[in-house]
C-alpha cells in the first residue's frame, strides 16, 4: 500500500472521509455554509482545497487505491496543535464542537490526529493501521512529545486499533448529539508518548 501527501485534487474525497471520521458533524456544520445550491460535500471540498486552515489537503496523508492509484482509499489528517489553546470564546462554537475544542486544549502542543478514515470497500486491509503508524512517525519527525486523537466511545473498532497502537484514554467529555441522530456516547481523548530516536 502506498501512503503519500494529499494533493489539492483529492479534496472531495478528503471531505467525504472527514465526514466519516467526524461522525457526520462536518456535514452538519457545512449545511450553514452552502451557497447557490451547493451540497454539504461541495462546501467540504472547497474547504479541503484551501492552502490554510486545519482542514486543508496540506495536512492530509492518503493511502491510494491499489487498483486505481489516482483515487484515495483512506486518509489521515494530522498537525501540531498550538502550544496554548484559548477557551475564552468556547461559547462561540456550535454546541456539537465545544467538547472537542475543550479536549484539544488539554493536549495543546501535541501532534493531533484530527481524522482517520477508510472508505468501506477498503476496510480490513490494514490501511488505517498504516496511516496511524505514519502519523506517529510524523509526530516524531516534528519533535512532538505526544501524539493525540479524539474518538467516540461507541467506535469500538477504532478504539481497539488505537489501544493496540499504544494510545491510552486520558480524558473524556459527553458528546453532544446531532439533531435527530443517535447519541455518540462520550468523546474520548487518547494520547501516546512519542519516543525520539
Amino acid at each position: 500500500m502506498r501512503i503519500v501527501n494529499a494533493l489539492q485534487h483529492h479534496a472531495r474525497e478528503l471531505a467525504e472521509l472527514i465526514n466519516l471520521a467526524g461522525e457526520g458533524i462536518p456535514f452538519f456544520l457545512w449545511q450553514s455554509m452552502r451557497e447557490n445550491g451547493q451540497s454539504e460535500l461541495d462546501v467540504g471540498e472547497r474547504r479541503a482545497a484551501r492552502n490554510e486552515g486545519s482542514f486543508s489537503f496540506r495536512h492530509a496523508r492518503v493511502c491510494l487505491q491499489p487498483e486505481r492509484e489516482e483515487l484515495v482509499a483512506a486518509m489521515s489528517l494530522a498537525y501540531r496543535l498550538p502550544d496554548q489553546i484559548d477557551l475564552a470564546k468556547l461559547s462561540d462554537y456550535p454546541l456539537v464542537v465545544r467538547p472537542l475544542v475543550e479536549l484539544e486544549s488539554r493536549v495543546a502542543g501535541s501532534w493531533y490526529i484530527n481524522a482517520l478514515a477508510t472508505f468501506e470497500p477498503y476496510r480490513g486491509r490494514g490501511m488505517a493501521k498504516a496511516l496511524l503508524a505514519d502519523a506517529i512517525a510524523q509526530a516524531r519527525a516534528n519533535h512532538c512529545e505526544y501524539c493525540s486523537l479524539i474518538v467516540s466511545s461507541k467506535n469500538k473498532a477504532a478504539l481497539a486499533l488505537y489501544r493496540a497502537m499504544g494510545f491510552d484514554p486520558i480524558d473524556a467529555l459527553v458528546a453532544e448529539a446531532l439533531p435527530e441522530a443517535e447519541p455518540l456516547g462520550d468523546w474520548l481523548l487518547m494520547s501516546r508518548k512519542i519516543i525520539q530516536h
